[in-house]
């Protein structure tokens, strides 16, 4: 993830919730000009984590809690890279790798 173009650091922990599902999350830093351009730093930081979990056949692995972080503040989290969640207000603890698979061209 740290060689993603504009990640300047990531801090990510894996676990098992209580209802023992596998989960990563943390914050990914993400440097850019603006929201949007951060928006796809954080993007391109998702497509590498996904791509990791498919290729380990991770797809129920938890990833809602992966946030994009900018300097000023600005947050970003998995529910703004697809527009087909059922709600703006999805439960991230929701989220799974196998979420963004189609976004990510993954089967």
């Amino acid at each position: 993830m740290l060689d993603v173009d504009g990640v300047t650091g990531a801090d990510l922990t894996t676990g098992t919730s209580s209802s023992f599902s596998k989960f990563v999350a943390g914050t990914v830093d993400c440097e850019a000009e603006s929201s949007a351009a951060g928006l796809a730093v954080y993007d391109e930081a998702m497509r590498e984590a996904v791509t990791l979990l498919h290729g380990l056949d991770e797809s129920n692995t938890v990833i809602g809690g992966i946030t994009g972080r900018m300097p000023d503040g600005t947050e970003f989290t998995p529910l703004e890279l697809d527009p087909a969640f059922p709600t703006d207000d999805h439960r991230l603890d929701y989220v799974v790798a196998a979420s963004l698979y189609p976004r990510y061209g993954l089967a």
